[in-house]
């Protein structure tokens, strides 16, 4: 089972637009129930799925609204989707299965070449949020954690347009020193 998306909590859908008292529509989300409801839980050994966060603007903030989840609550996106996809399983009495974040990475506005996406204070945040979801992979026992990418997409790049490492490569590159005898992985390689 790979790739989902998982854009938005079905459980407890976000707004819209905030206070306006209408849901945003997470039936996209339920898929992997649709496979569970449909008799397939003994189909796929493991799920994978993506987990981006969104850069807010200021040194250490990102957050995911859709998954009502952010740095000063409860950490990388990955986790809440993590417990939402445990949760479904044990719902349908389905037992070991692995998880996997096949994409993750902090996302930075429209295309990645907005201003406040040049700053260091970007790049210092991104290199903390890799560190963190790493970490917080390895505490949710997820079998593997992918950077999404090495070049990038919307300011993810662990290097620049120059292929010169940036903070977040030295982040990931630490990390993996420090994390599992460093397996760590991006898109097309691994450190």
């Amino acid at each position: 089972m790979g790739g989902l998306l998982l854009d938005c909590d079905p459980v407890n859908p976000p707004e819209t637009k905030l206070g306006s008292g209408e849901f945003k529509d997470c039936t996209s989300s339920r898929y992997l129930e649709g496979v569970l409801v449909n008799g397939g839980g003994n189909a796929f050994d493991g799920i994978s799925y993506h987990a981006y966060d969104y850069y807010s603007g200021k040194l250490g903030q990102y957050s995911n609204p859709n998954w009502d989840s952010a740095w000063n609550s409860t950490g990388p996106v990955l986790i809440a989707k993590a417990d939402y996809l445990r949760g479904l399983l044990n719902q349908y009495g389905i037992q070991g299965k692995y998880l996997l974040n096949t994409e993750s990475a902090l996302l930075c506005g429209q295309d990645g070449n907005e201003p406040y996406c040049q700053t260091e204070d970007f790049r210092l945040t991104k290199a903390y949020y890799l560190a963190q979801a790493y970490v917080s992979a390895i505490g949710e026992q997820l079998t593997a954690n992918i950077w999404y990418s090495l070049t990038g997409w919307r300011a993810t790049g662990l290097v620049d347009s120059e292929m010169k490492p940036n903070e977040a490569y030295q982040a990931f590159k630490n990390s993996a020193a420090q994390t599992q005898q460093g397996r760590l992985y991006w898109a097309g390689g691994k450190i």
